[in-house]
């Protein structure tokens, strides 16, 4: 369990934004309150294809975060 808290806020900017996103749902099913809203500043990044590449490269390197982000593991801080 994280907190006994009565509210939580989750924020962040720009990577720590994304983290917010991440990890709101798992801070609220391990809180006492469930009252947990994130605030992220800036965690969007544009889905546009690599100018050289022509390949969504942050597509598939948030899509492989989101596979290790959604799995049933202990967070990466005590």
């Amino acid at each position: 369990m994280f907190s006994k808290s009565i509210e939580t806020l989750v924020t962040g900017i720009s990577a720590g934004g994304l983290a917010a996103f991440t990890w709101a749902d798992y801070i609220r099913n391990r809180t006492v309150s469930k009252n947990v809203v994130a605030a992220p500043d800036s965690g969007i990044f544009l889905d546009s294809p690599n100018f050289n590449s022509k390949q969504h490269e942050y597509r598939n390197m948030f899509m492989n975060l989101f596979k290790l982000s959604n799995t049933e593991s202990q967070p990466p801080v005590p």
